[in-house]
């Protein structure tokens, strides 16, 4: 998330399975339809036993506030080392699932194509990525297609006071708008930074 005059969501960063990482772009570009836009090593240190970590970045656009239609969220895709035997990565409890509208289509076929799970699919696309990341995507067309990041917590009031105070983000009852998809929890809250969602 950016702070400042302009608050807006940049990217999300998923960290996979280094054996799995070539996977997880595939998954993102082929069933989700995003495109990458760069792949860097990461100036962070050196992994033990191998060479720097990886990153690839993608999104359905630019992410820049300068371009004419950017502002695009991104899915930043870090390998982390450890080898194993290419069985998928844990993934963050925090995590409950990523929010997408697909401009472009969602096919059934892709998702398994690409390595993906689909869990259900009717009116939405509720699916794993090859790590287990859990995306919700649906057919549509938005300025932005991510939706919002959901993410389980322990404390949602407390939660909800720090990105209110951090990034100047405004709270209210979470949207449960789509009768296909399954509702929110209870006590859940939507944090957007105040414009139309």
């Amino acid at each position: 998330m950016r702070s400042g005059a302009t608050n807006y969501a940049q990217r999300i960063v998923l960290e996979v399975d280094e054996n799995l990482w070539e996977d997880e772009i595939y998954f993102w570009k082929n069933a989700m339809g995003m495109r990458v836009t760069r792949v860097d090593e990461v100036a962070e240190k050196k992994e033990e036993g191998g060479g720097k970590p990886k990153a690839a970045f993608l999104a359905f656009g630019q992410e820049t506030l300068d371009a004419d239609d950017g502002a695009k969220a991104g899915v930043e895709i870090r390998a982390r080392g450890g080898g194993g035997n290419g069985a998928p990565g844990v993934v963050g409890t925090g995590l409950a699932y990523v929010s997408l509208s697909v401009p472009f289509g969602v096919r059934v076929s892709r998702i398994y194509e690409a390595g993906g799970e689909l869990v259900y699919g009717f009116g939405y696309f509720d699916c794993k990525s090859p790590s287990g990341y859990r995306v919700r995507a649906r057919v549509a067309a938005r300025r932005d297609p991510l939706e919002y990041v959901a993410i389980n917590v322990r404390d949602v009031q407390a939660s909800e006071r720090y990105y209110a105070k951090r990034y100047g983000m405004v709270s209210s009852a979470a949207l449960d708008a789509n009768p296909y998809a399954p509702k929110s929890p209870p006590g859940s809250r939507l944090l957007t930074f105040g414009g139309a969602f």
